[in-house]
């Protein structure tokens, strides 16, 4: 039997409201031959005596229940001749199998018990941790200011350092982490900035949504991810609010290089003071950096009212085109204990994505109807819920095509009409369109097109 440990993240006590109770137990079990050396094998006496109306025997012959009787006939009937004695009606084989089984209650004082956790009541609150989920591709040349790569992950610099981040199947053995990952977020310097300016950064951020932060604030947090780092020293972790004027820094060290290990950081949420939303706005800026300047620097391990990410001890992982940064695994959850890095279904994560970008894509279909000879309107449900109304962005328009009947209109140009959380709405202008003005019509995303819906914080 497997030992219960008390403070076993995944259990949790429930008081049941009785100060005593009984238990159902199995109490014993063995297992004899057919023939137990006897002169006759068909008795058959058990190592540990059974209480007749305190607790049942229960015997099987080859895995079948056997029947008690009081006069047994054939071997697969028996009697209790005694407290720890059996009598079958015929003669067993030696190659048959006999198992017993008393089966009774245990009377207990405490009657609280320990149950298993729901997940849910424990969930990570970072999307996209295990970095499966890449809409907008799997890798990012000469990656600008602000780009989003992996979802929920965007890449931020200002300084003289170039990088390409891409999605890369280097990770945590299943060995070393308990967990199966197929990919992490790999950034690459192609080009350095050996001398960081006072305003100059590089790093890696993930927004959390202000309704996240209901499940944390007031509580304690941790944090856990796998680093692997071609730079060793000491790197900076920070935490701020959307306003600025709040910042918790954690540093973190980077012992051997390029090999993966794993950090963890614990915080205490209990500073409510400075400006923090609990709704669809950003409601925490989760920071990895890379490369700081002293504007940007402050001390560590405490809450601040400043907007910083680093400390002046923060090395500078963007002086050498050898660097790599790559992280996997990234997770924050409620309490004081890192626990195991779990997946969710990938259906499940790819639609918390979605509520903040998702897009049309190669075959998708959509009703619409002729606004004229020339124009059509189509309506486009969104996959889920977005967060906010999306910008919206059409790659390749003139691959869009508008089929009427057995006619199709190739697209001209293409924007946005009405939009809410829940679908678009776009207007599809058609050259030489075969269309009757108020007919029904196909919008058919086609070759190269995409339609992008961007609701990102």
């Amino acid at each position: 039997m497997s030992r219960i440990v008390r403070n076993d993240p995944y259990l949790t006590r429930e008081d049941t409201g009785a100060d005593q109770g009984r238990s159902p137990a199995i109490q014993h079990y063995e297992k004899q031959d057919g023939s137990d050396g006897a002169t006759s094998n068909t008795v058959f006496t058990l190592s540990k005596p059974y209480v007749q109306g305190s607790n049942t025997l229960m015997v099987f012959i080859n895995g079948q229940k056997a029947e008690l009787l009081v006069s047994a006939s054939n071997e697969t009937e028996y009697e209790e001749t005694s407290s720890s004695t059996i009598t079958f009606g015929a003669s067993l084989l030696d190659t048959d199998v006999v198992e017993f089984m008393i089966v009774g209650t245990y009377f207990i004082q405490d009657t609280d018990i320990y149950v298993t956790k729901s997940l849910e009541k424990n969930p990570n609150i970072i999307i996209n941790g295990d970095f499966d989920i890449w809409q907008r591709g799997t890798s990012f040349a000469a990656i600008a200011n602000g780009t989003y790569t992996a979802d929920r992950f965007s890449y931020h610099k200002v300084g003289d350092m170039v990088h390409t981040v891409s999605r890369d199947t280097d990770v945590p053995t299943q060995a070393e982490s308990g967990h199966k990952s197929s990919y992490s977020l790999k950034v690459d310097c192609t080009t350095v900035d050996s001398s960081i300016a006072a305003g100059d950064y590089c790093s890696i951020s993930h927004k959390l949504e202000g309704y996240s932060m209901q499940a944390i604030m007031g509580n304690w947090a941790t944090i856990s991810f796998w680093v692997k780092a071609t730079k060793t020293g000491i790197y900076c972790f920070a935490m701020r609010n959307s306003a600025g004027d709040k910042t918790w820094i954690s540093e973190y060290t980077v012992s051997v290089s390029d090999t993966w290990e794993k950090k963890t950081i614990t915080v205490n949420f209990s500073d409510s003071s400075g400006t923090w939303l609990y709704t669809n706005g950003v409601g925490l800026i989760c920071t990895w950096a890379l490369a700081t300047g002293s504007t940007f620097q402050s001390t560590a391990d405490s809450w601040l009212a400043t907007n910083d990410w680093a400390t002046s001890n923060q090395v500078n992982a963007c002086d050498n085109t050898a660097n790599n940064f790559l992280l996997s695994q990234v997770k924050m959850e409620e309490g004081e204990t890192a626990t195991p890095y779990r997946s969710r279904l990938f259906s499940e994560e790819l639609a918390l994505c979605q509520r903040y970008f998702q897009k049309a894509i190669d075959d998708d279909m959509f009703a619409g109807y002729a606004y004229s000879t020339t124009q059509a309107f189509i309506t486009i449900p969104f996959k889920v819920t977005l967060r906010a109304e999306p910008s919206t962005t059409f790659v390749v328009p003139t691959d869009i095509r508008v089929w009427y009947n057995s006619d199709q209109g190739t697209c001209t140009s293409a924007s946005v009409n009405l939009t809410s959380v829940e679908s678009v709405n776009v207007i599809v202008v058609c050259s030489a369109a075969p269309f009757t003005q108020g007919d029904g019509v196909l919008g058919f995303i086609n070759g190269s097109a995409e339609i992008w819906f961007d609701a990102e914080l």
